[in-house]
């Protein structure tokens, strides 16, 4: 048996090989332990155009999936307006496993949005009028039908429910669109616990309540789930006009969100600045194309080409850019809070960026040119562990549009390194996935441990009393017993 001075001389080299070993990357930095310096470029089989929606760790897999891009302006016009699903499984090197594969499936026209289920690996398809759920195999599992006009991805929430929000619409038509006009949204959610989708619908509003003087009229484009409280959030554009002339809403194109009770589905008629809802009137924000929590349980919400948030009581928080919004480049596709509240915005071709938390942009998180381009289509942002130390970036093909010349043939998915928010930990639970503790040892954890080896190296064995009173005990030259320092 080795001296107990050799097992606590041991300490300080470990110490020393933990912080020797532990990748330097900077932060915002490519992984480049993850696929090629960090990218992952992936053939959609039998078509040169796709991309990634969503994905998930499924029992140390990475699954991902997306569905095939079909050129078109409107969908039902498409020579096939059911785009196949396509799938692949990559491990946490980004390796792929197997061999991409795409599925052709006839039961969902016009997708709207797509979710990988984190537990079964399952993927939840929405389109116009239904949701159906797949195998990572591409097998049909099962098939709802929603009631109303469903152009809103939407959220695998706490309770193993696809919950979706739909607009209906009503009236002869915007004289200049010829497009009838909603009136109302409906929420409904769907059990994902047993093989069949039962679809309990959530009750349905006229938004805004009956005698109300001001008439609103919201398209629903976005979803989200407060953890902490269960409530759904729903937001999307719409038009402050009164209520016998709808024609305005094209004029008044504004950023409004809605909140349903998380158990009874009621619309929460208390929340917001006015007729229940949170709003912005100064400043058109477009279509909504992402909603996420942070950490002081505040509402982000990315528009086209701002940045909005709102308090829990639903207001603007004024302390965020200008009176609640931020304008960022056009082509947001995603925005995703850290455990700082930092928003990390993902732009469809210029890649991502990271706003402080008062809304300014981040100047000290690099501008990484590898996940800029026009044939990038970035679609989505995941956190890739609980700590949110690190994030994969999803996309891949969109037509080419403006200056794009050379569409992408490929998928991709990135992972960018966020080492500098792995000593936040903590976190209320709302981020994606549910934030936790910090991972393993964070920075200062490791200089404990080497501070720790160094003092138990230079102490050798003396009792904690030696230590503290400066006695030392007849040792020899490397300061052990000398009569002890040998194998036994």
């Amino acid at each position: 048996m080795k001296t107990l001075c050799k097992r606590e001389g041991l300490w300080f080299w470990v110490a020393i090989a933990t912080l020797t070993t532990i990748p330097a990357w900077a932060d915002g930095e490519l992984d480049n332990g993850f696929g090629t310096n960090g990218l992952v470029k992936i053939n959609f089989p039998n078509s040169p155009q796709g991309y990634l929606r969503d994905a998930a760790t499924v029992n140390g897999v990475i699954i991902a999936a997306g569905y095939r891009w079909t050129n078109g302006t409107d969908c039902p016009k498409f020579t096939n307006p059911y785009p196949d699903l396509f799938v692949v499984k990559l491990s946490s090197t980004g390796a792929i496993i197997g061999s991409p594969n795409s599925y052709p499936q006839d039961v969902i026209e016009c997708p709207a949005g797509l979710a990988v289920d984190p537990e079964s690996g399952d993927i939840f398809i929405a389109g116009t009028d239904a949701v159906a759920r797949f195998d990572e195999k591409g097998t049909l599992l099962a098939k709802a039908s929603l009631t109303g006009t469903c152009l809103a991805p939407g959220v695998l929430d706490s309770q193993r429910r696809y919950v979706i929000p739909c607009t209906n619409f009503a009236g002869s038509g915007l004289p200049l669109f010829k497009n009838p006009w909603p009136v109302g949204v409906s929420v409904q959610a769907l059990d994902t616990t047993t093989d069949s989708l039962t679809v309990r619908g959530f009750p349905e509003f006229a938004f805004p309540a009956s005698g109300s003087p001001m008439g609103a009229h919201l398209r629903a484009e976005s979803i989200a789930q407060d953890v902490l409280s269960g409530d759904y959030y729903v937001g999307g554009y719409g038009g402050w006009c009164p209520s016998t002339n709808p024609d305005c809403f094209a004029a008044n194109v504004y950023l409004v969100v809605l909140r349903f009770d998380g158990s009874s589905g009621a619309h929460d008629t208390s929340y917001g600045n006015g007729a229940g809802a949170a709003f912005t009137t100064t400043q058109p924000c477009g279509s909504v194309v992402a909603m996420t929590f942070d950490d002081a349980d505040d509402l982000v919400v990315a528009c086209y080409d701002r940045i909005a948030r709102f308090d829990p009581a639903g207001t603007l928080d004024t302390t965020f850019g200008q009176g609640g919004l931020v304008q960022v480049d056009t082509g947001i596709s995603d925005a995703r809070s850290d455990s700082l509240r930092r928003i990390y915005v993902l732009e469809i071709v210029n890649g991502l960026l990271r706003l402080n938390v008062d809304g300014t942009p981040d100047a000290s998180f690099p501008s990484n040119t590898a996940l800029s381009g026009d044939n990038s289509g970035w679609q989505a942002i995941r956190f890739a562990d609980s700590s949110r130390s690190s994030a994969y970036l999803l996309g891949g093909v969109l037509p080419c549009e403006g200056t794009c010349t050379t569409p992408a043939t490929t998928a991709l998915i990135a992972k960018v390194m966020l080492a500098s928010n792995v000593a936040g930990g903590g976190g209320n639970g709302n981020s994606d996935p549910p934030s936790g503790g910090g991972g393993a040892c964070t920075w200062c954890e490791l200089c404990v441990m080497l501070l720790i080896g160094l003092w138990r190296k230079l102490s050798g064995n003396r009792s904690m009393t030696e230590r503290f009173l400066g006695v030392r005990a007849a040792t020899g030259p490397s300061g052990c017993d000398s009569a002890n320092d040998d194998i036994r």
